[in-house]
């Protein structure tokens, strides 16, 4: 909203406020390209950063500043690399709890081996921000504007590989705008239905326990449906103009 105004400075504050919260909020630095003057954003980011990453010398040592943040580093990174192996265990537990290792996760199980989390965080990245230089005429579409937040919304879902089972609210946000504001095609409508069937119906008590643990829970279901939406959301992107009988754009405010 604040980028939307053009309040550059108000958008920085925002966005570290959260990252420092969750780290995953940092991705909504891609709404920069919005702006005309894009550096003027990059230097307020980078300033109100910068003062987020300081703020705690008011009560510590630079020296103890330091140690706390190379141990959470070396923490995140254990974590990641451990990860990559847990994950291959874990279908043989009864349990639907825990991280569901969005994408990554996925290709362990399809392949059996334990996939480093990065390569795959890197192409999805590249695949979220390509549509951007590819369509760069087109960034003051509000149309184009809106199917770019929905992507980002499941993105920071399905390729984070701490996500957890209430991480998915995010995700099925962006896909609930995406199909509300769509052309609703009868594929559209198909990938809405199935991401509501397997991302919430199939958690429900609804659906009988063994299947949820045993199935749903086990092997992660949530992070498909939430995949193929984003794959689609990337193709609008891709194709250029919204499809006929789309909603009409409105700007976000």
């Amino acid at each position: 909203m604040a980028l939307e105004r053009g309040q550059v400075w108000r958008a920085a504050v925002a966005i570290a406020t959260g990252t420092f919260v969750k780290l995953f909020p940092l991705a909504a630095v891609a709404f920069g390209v919005w702006q005309r003057r894009t550096w003027r954003f990059a230097l307020a980011m980078a300033v109100v950063l910068a003062g987020f990453l300081a703020l705690p010398l008011a009560v510590t040592s630079p020296a103890r500043l330091v140690a706390q943040y190379a141990s959470w580093r070396a923490t995140e990174a254990h974590d990641a690399d451990e990860l990559q192996y847990d994950c291959l265990e874990c279908v043989k537990r009864v349990d639907g709890a825990g991280l569901y290792g969005g994408v990554m996760q996925q290709l362990r199980f399809w392949t059996g081996s334990p996939v480093p989390n990065w390569p795959v965080q890197v192409v999805g990245t590249l695949l979220l921000l390509l549509p951007l230089a590819w369509r760069w005429k087109d960034r003051d579409d509000a149309a184009f504007r809106r199917v770019f937040l929905c992507s980002l919304l499941v993105y920071v879902v399905i390729f984070n590989h701490q996500s957890e089972s209430p991480s998915f609210v995010i995700a099925m946000l962006g896909v609930t705008i995406w199909w509300a504001q769509s052309a609703r095609t009868r594929w559209q409508t198909t990938v809405m239905v199935l991401t509501v069937l397997f991302v919430s119906v199939a958690y429900s008590d609804i659906v009988p326990g063994s299947w949820r643990s045993e199935f749903f829970g086990r092997y992660r279901i949530k992070t498909v449906p939430c995949t193929l939406a984003w794959l689609a959301m990337q193709w609008e992107l891709w194709r250029g103009a919204p499809a006929p009988g789309a909603a009409p754009a409105v700007a976000i405010a």
